[in-house]
């Protein structure tokens, strides 16, 4: 059974910001591996990842590359001090004018468990 809308929990954006800040602290204070559902153990992999580099089975800089990832965590090609400014998004004119059927169609998700609010 599906709780109804007025009672169905939803996060809040700053329960969320605070669970990454969280996460990004235990990185700092430990490793990428230590994450929740990470399986890599981080020490061992190490090992065997510059013993593959020695034998000349992975190359140099990608073993960096990777062991710093592992370590701080990778960025996914973000470079933040190259961000700046505020980008705006807006909903499709189409979604706007619908904006009725829309909310309709998402309550009728929620209701039938297809959708989390």
């Amino acid at each position: 059974m599906v709780a109804p809308i007025a009672t169905t929990r939803i996060a809040s954006p700053s329960n969320g910001l605070a669970r990454v800040r969280q996460l990004a602290t235990q990185v700092e204070e430990s490793n990428a591996c230590s994450l929740p559902g990470c399986p890599i153990k981080y020490d061992s992999f190490l090992t065997v990842m510059w013993r593959a580099v020695a034998r000349g089975y992975v190359e140099h800089e990608h073993a960096v590359f990777v062991a710093q990832g592992l370590k701080q965590g990778f960025t996914a090609g973000v470079e933040r001090e190259e961000l700046f400014g505020q980008r705006i998004f807006k909903n499709y004119k189409s979604a706007v004018d619908a904006m009725e059927q829309v909310d309709v169609r998402r309550r009728d998700g929620l209701m039938m468990g297809k959708r989390y609010a």
